[in-house]
């Protein structure tokens, strides 16, 4: 099938030469002459391939990206940004909001030719690796949550039968021990129903172009005390506070609730903090740019080796057998899905021995 790509730009004379190019190599073209039309076009007839300007007047192609990855029919759609702007910096933003490509203006046809080749069968290998990955999420369900259910509810059930059955026989100090084992096996099981519950709660809101419209619909004036407040209170847990370094921006207003924007910063800190040594630090930087806010969170832990990283937007543990971790893994999976709820983006970059960056985008909340 002919791949379908929209093309937005305010410039007539560029957007008609691009949508020319690509009908002439074969394309299904079309073209939106401002940002509004773009979104509007993008839902009416989803595109394979969207060719964005970024310095459009009233809607910017950075916020038509927002608004099209809030959406689950348009969420995985590659953009390719064009734009005078050609620094570092610049180009950098353009990938950390989600952009596939950065095309500097001007540019020949062989060059925007080539990017949109590249992007299109990116895309075919993508689709061909979700399909993998959602089949690995079957057989880590079938097999793992068993597992994980079983492990602490058996340490309880152990437990509490030895204490009904020998009770009278044991010493003060025997009986405290297997009560706190079962207060900890508890917790833990505690914690990963409801992770569980959670998770299959964001995948059907996910589903539901209405329940992701509503949950966008809200805003949180996001200030520096209360993230401080968040992750004191994990790092408190692991006894790490004397570790947490903080560089923060300042108040702003997001397009997302409280209790998810704490979940999603919690799981990160938690991760930061569990898989790092104490007295190593841990850094959480934010920092508003235009369109979005952004945290940043680095440990100098363990890291995780490039296919772990790879399968966390498929829900797979890490190496269980190394680490003994205590958990499924679901936290991580739980705040990337949350980000990208309210279309944001989730990027970690690991080494092994050597740490961790979490970076989260969230868009800002429309004036």
């Amino acid at each position: 099938m002919t791949a379908h790509i929209l093309v937005i730009e305010d410039d007539v004379d560029i957007l008609s030469e691009v949508v020319d190019w690509l009908t002439f190599d074969g394309y299904r073209a079309s073209g939106a002459p401002d940002g509004q039309a773009g979104i509007r076009l993008a839902l009416q007839h989803v595109p394979d391939l969207i060719i964005s300007d970024i310095n459009m007047p009233q809607v910017s192609g950075y916020r038509v990206l927002f608004e099209l990855r809030s959406n689950p029919a348009t969420a995985l759609i590659p953009f390719i940004f064009l734009t005078a702007r050609s620094s570092r910096g610049d180009v950098r933003y353009g990938m950390e909001v989600g952009a596939a490509d950065y095309i500097t203006k001007p540019f020949t046809s062989v060059e925007l030719l080539g990017a949109v080749k590249a992007q299109l069968s990116k895309r075919e290998l993508i689709q061909q690796h979700t399909d993998q990955q959602m089949e690995e999420l079957r057989t880590s369900l079938i097999y793992t949550l068993p597992h994980e259910l079983r492990t602490p509810l058996s340490l309880i059930l152990g437990n509490a039968e030895l204490l009904a059955m020998d009770a009278d026989d044991l010493p003060p100090a025997q009986v405290r021990e297997m009560a706190e084992m079962i207060v900890r096996s508890g917790q833990r099981l505690h914690r990963l129903i409801e992770n569980y519950l959670l998770y299959a709660q964001i995948e059907l809101m996910l589903a539901s172009p209405s329940n992701v419209e509503a949950a966008r619909s809200t805003e949180l004036d996001v200030r520096d005390r209360p993230v401080m407040e968040v992750c004191e209170l994990v790092a408190d847990r692991y006894q790490r506070s004397g570790d947490m370094l903080y560089q923060l921006a300042g108040p702003c207003r997001l397009a997302i609730s409280r209790a998810d924007f704490e979940r999603i910063l919690t799981e990160l800190v938690d991760n930061a903090c569990k898989f790092s040594a104490p007295g190593t630090p841990v850094r959480v930087i934010t920092q508003q740019m235009p369109d979005l806010y952004q945290i940043r969170i680095e440990d100098a832990g363990r890291g995780m080796k490039p296919e772990d990283v790879k399968r966390i937007g498929a829900y797979m543990q890490f190496d269980r057998a190394l680490y003994e971790q205590q958990g499924s893994g679901l936290g991580l999976v739980i705040a990337r899905r949350l980000v990208e709820l309210y279309g944001g983006t989730l990027h970690i970059d690991s080494t092994p021995q050597r740490g961790t960056i979490s970076r989260v985008s969230l868009p800002l909340a429309t004036a």
